[in-house]
């Protein structure tokens, strides 16, 4: 389900999966059109575990690009994914907050590393549950047009971001 009305400031995409191998496997394919937009920020319980996974997922995804690339003729397409290899190639991954790790466009942090001074971003994936509080911090920052993305139930915290989004 994606939520947005003209004029909301961004966009709201709620799926549903039942594991943690799926949350993964979906979020690393929809993670570098993401990444064209702007800065993003995945929230979840051990991130040096999901980071890692999430990494491992991006070299195989950044594999396949780059066979479709030689295997090609087309130039256009040929063009097109040599961008894209080179973006993915170009991407930085952390698991430290913005503060500590500078010039990072991927951010895995869990939900108690979200507070204090936070840049702006373009998407967040919620995969950990946040709190109103963080929930707050999150709204504050997300960029207009930018998305948030939340994996599993719709939570009573969650309320805010409907307000904020549609104010």
């Amino acid at each position: 389900m994606i939520l947005h009305i003209d004029g909301g400031r961004w966009y709201i995409d709620v799926r549903t999966s039942e594991t943690s191998d799926q949350i993964s496997y979906d979020l690393t394919n929809h993670l570098p059109r993401r990444l064209a937009a702007g800065r993003v920020i995945i929230t979840a319980h051990n991130t040096k575990v999901f980071l890692s996974v999430i990494r491992k997922r991006w070299m195989k995804l950044l594999y396949e690009v780059e066979c479709q690339r030689s295997s090609t003729l087309d130039k256009l397409k040929k063009e097109a994914l040599q961008f894209e290899a080179d973006q993915m190639q170009a991407c930085t991954f952390a698991s430290k907050p913005p503060a500590m790790a500078l010039g990072a466009q991927v951010y895995c942090l869990n939900p108690a590393q979200l507070a204090g001074d936070f840049p702006d971003f373009m998407t967040i994936y919620v995969v950990a549950p946040l709190s109103s509080e963080q929930i707050n911090l999150v709204a504050s920052n997300l960029c207009a047009g930018g998305l948030v993305v939340l994996y599993g139930p719709w939570l009573p915290q969650y309320e805010p971001l409907l307000r904020e989004a549609y104010s």
